[in-house]
């Protein structure tokens, strides 16, 4: 966190200086000896207090020890205690009223003792005798005399003091009493324990121990305050007080039988002093405000604060010519730095040299100063001036090398513009040569009072002669309201727009105007030399990005035809595709219809060789089937996996010749290779030819056997077809399978050359034939 310090000027520190050498310590020995008095009175009213409030305390201690004395008196009065433990007095009202009037002599007896309220002495068989302020004794609070018979039942105490409470005589003039209890025993003849036999009160009046601590003085606005052990307050200087409790923190406070201690009450600052009853527990306390310890001492407040207004009369007289004479010079200098640092545009004065002291030393030193520092300002402001126009070629060539969004660029340029020539807008407009017009391409301006037409307007350069002068000299015009002979039309459009002054420059780019770029401002300004080279160059910058960006969108627009050509080809391959796939699967069916219209056929033939010519052509035809079926099937639709197609034909065949193959099991050696259409077809149906023809004619009557496919390809790149069958029977030795006799071997040779391959015939140990062709891997294709 930031932390401010408080900045001191050299005049307030001199005061600062003159008060910590004059002012502090005689303010810090005044004040010294103002704590020291303070304390000592302090010290001494403490004492004095505590002296007061223990000397009432004994007071009030010899007040109770009466009653005591009296309590005690009564309690041992034979006459008494006889008449309260002889039941027969109390069943008879003549002897009861006789009690009652002896009882009644002997407490009067005792009722002179001053501050005496009443006596009553109440027996347990529920009589009541009483001696007092009142003679009508019928209402009795009862709840309060058994609250003060139990405790004093409970107490180990001879004189129990209950503190003040409610009178129990509803009847008497003092509802709230200081009350005094006893209880009176007597001895079981039969268990000789002692029991309850009455309880004797006395009561004391508030009234008199409230008008006897009134009388006393214990200074300017402090009182006694008495309160018993349950917080009750006996003595308060409020009456309505009386009665109420004291708050139980203020009396955790009192922790010894008598002292003295500081706390707030009602907010002030309070010296209590207290001592604590040894016979009743109740404590007496004396509380002075701590303002009035204070009070003594004011008169020497009083001179000491004149001392110090004094000293202050004079530090501030020396601080005045201290100002003068020193700090104002330098304030001065101050006040110059200022100037500078704010860079307001005007160089401050110098300084006027008053003395030949070091304070007029410094002041020509000053002036020294100021003039090199102006110098230093001069050549700094022209480093910036360069800066600032590297900068703005700098975020010009990011901004067309960055962003292909000519209105950006042009903003970015019309900007920067602005902002080095210090003027209001800038507006660039692109020179249409087929309508000899200039169409507005960006504006960068003030919007409360530049351009806000809705549409970009177009000015045909017939009407602007000015504008026409430019674009054909290639050479940059000033204009302004006040330019002698200047076109009428070029002054309205300023008036229009509320413009003073007019820089119109041509776009140059590969020595061909596309274009102007104007500046405008309210004011009336005259550009330099190198202000316009620098404009000049920026609206050059305006042209290439102009053209740049144009080059760049007929590029992404030939791009865009491109993808939009490449996307064409691609979906007409993808429709070409799914027709191959429907011809293949146009191919399968309509195979599939032939091979089952030779089945039909088949039905109404008899000649067992005629069925044989059907049977071989409906397998020739379901080979070729099954390799448009696997086409449809894959994803290349010109290559099947041949091993795959096989697996399907050989076990197609076996289920065909279901007599055959019950004995006849069926071996392959067969790799996974991939064949084109015109390989696989040929392929497919000398494999049908050759298992067929084993299964047909090689296991007669029942024989058992072996037939095996191997499909291979070799280290030669050919493929490599074997099928032979074992435990059947043979070829007969010397057939030239070159020059076949059967259809069968003939249509094995023609496929053969198809394929562009050999056939070979082994006869023993069993028949096999090996057919090699050469292997074109259609997927390098």
């Amino acid at each position: 966190m930031k932390t401010h310090r408080i900045r001191l000027n050299i005049s307030q520190k001199f005061v600062i200086y003159l008060i910590l050498l004059s002012t502090i310590p005689m303010l810090i020995v005044g004040v010294a000896s103002l704590n020291v008095a303070r304390n000592i009175l302090q010290n001494e009213a403490e004492r004095y207090s505590l002296e007061i409030v223990t000397n009432q305390r004994d007071f009030l201690e010899l007040e109770l020890e009466q009653f005591e004395t009296l309590l005690l008196n009564i309690s041992s009065v034979e006459d008494i205690r006889n008449s309260l433990d002889d039941p027969q007095l109390a069943q008879s009202d003549y002897a009861n009223l006789a009690t009652h009037a002896k009882i009644g002599y002997i407490l009067n007896s005792f009722s002179n003792l001053n501050g005496l309220v009443s006596i009553d002495i109440f027996t347990v068989d529920g009589r009541h005798f009483h001696v007092g302020d009142t003679l009508n004794v019928d209402d009795i609070r009862e709840d309060v005399k058994d609250g003060i018979f139990n405790r004093a039942l409970r107490s180990n105490e001879r004189i129990v003091w209950t503190g003040i409470e409610d009178n129990v005589n509803v009847n008497s003039s003092q509802d709230k009493v200081l009350t005094a209890a006893k209880i009176l025993y007597r001895i079981d003849p039969d268990t000789l324990q002692e029991e309850p036999l009455a309880l004797l009160l006395a009561n004391f009046s508030v009234e008199h121990v409230y008008e006897h601590f009134s009388s006393i003085n214990l200074g300017e606005n402090a009182n006694f305050l008495i309160f018993d052990n349950q917080r009750r307050i006996i003595y308060h200087p409020n009456p309505a007080m009386i009665g109420q409790q004291v708050n139980a923190d203020f009396v955790q406070q009192f922790t010894q039988n008598k002292g003295t201690t500081e706390l707030t009450i009602d907010g002030q600052d309070t010296v209590v002093s207290y001592a604590k009853s040894a016979i009743s527990g109740w404590t007496v306390a004396g509380l002075i405000p701590a303002a009035t310890f204070t009070r003594g001492i004011q008169s020497i407040q009083r001179i000491l604060l004149l001392v110090l207004l004094a000293s202050f009369f004079v530090v501030s007289a020396a601080a005045l010519v201290y100002r003068r004479q020193v700090a104002g010079p330098i304030r001065e200098i101050t006040n110059r730095f200022k100037q500078v640092k704010q860079g307001n545009g005007s160089w401050p004065e110098k300084i006027r040299q008053k003395s030949q002291d070091e304070i007029g030393e410094l002041v020509q030193w000053f002036n020294t100063f100021m003039e090199t520092m102006q110098a230093h300002r001069q050549a700094e402001a022209e480093v910036t001036k360069y800066n600032r126009q590297l900068l703005a070629l700098q975020n010009i060539s990011l901004a067309i090398s960055s962003s292909q969004d000519l209105e950006f660029v042009l903003q970015t340029i019309g900007k920067e513009m602005a902002l080095l020539l210090h003027v209001d807008a800038c507006a660039i407009t692109e020179w249409d040569r087929e309508s000899d017009s200039l169409k507005l391409l960006t504006e960068f301006g003030p919007g409360d009072w530049w351009y806000d037409e809705p549409e970009k307007p177009v000015y045909y350069l017939a009407d602007y002669p000015l504008s026409a002068q430019v674009l054909t000299r290639r050479q940059p015009v000033q204009l302004t309201l006040n330019t002698p002979n200047a076109d009428p039309a070029e002054v309205a459009l300023l008036r229009q727009y509320k413009i003073t002054s007019r820089l119109m420059l041509p776009m140059i780019y590969q020595d061909r105007v596309i274009g102007l770029v104007e500046l405008f401002d309210r004011a009336e300004m005259h550009f330099s030399d190198n202000q316009i080279t620098l404009a000049q160059l920026l609206a050059n910058q305006a042209a290439t990005a102009i053209e740049n960006l144009r080059l760049y969108q007929q590029a992404r627009q030939e791009v865009a035809d491109r993808r939009r050509a490449e996307a064409q080809i691609t979906e007409s391959l993808r429709e070409k595709e799914i027709l191959i796939k429907e011809i293949h699967h146009r191919v399968k069916n309509n195979l599939q219809i032939i091979s089952s219209m030779l089945n039909l056929q088949s039905r109404y033939v008899t000649r067992e060789n005629a069925l044989d010519a059907f049977a071989e052509s409906q397998n020739r035809v379901r080979s070729m089937a099954l390799i448009h079926e696997k086409l449809y099937q894959s994803e290349s639709l010109a290559r099947i996996d041949f091993g795959e197609y096989i697996e399907s034909l050989t076990s197609y065949l076996f289920r065909t010749y279901t007599t055959a193959a019950g004995k006849v099991t069926l071996k392959t050696h067969i790799e996974s290779i991939v064949l084109g259409l015109d390989t696989a077809v040929p392929c497919g149906l000398l494999i049908n030819e050759l298992v067929t023809n084993a299964l047909k004619h090689g296991y007669p009557n029942g024989q058992k056997g072996e037939i095996c496919v191997d499909f291979r390809l070799d280290d030669n790149h050919n493929l490599n077809l074997v099928v032979s069958n074992s435990g059947g029977v043979a070829f007969p030795d010397g057939l030239n399978i070159h020059a076949p006799t059967s259809l069968g071997l003939q249509i094995v040779n023609a496929l053969v050359n198809q394929l562009d391959g050999t056939v070979e015939l082994a006869t023993t140990p069993y028949t096999s034939f090996k057919i090699s062709f050469p292997f074109e891997d259609e997927r390098a294709q």
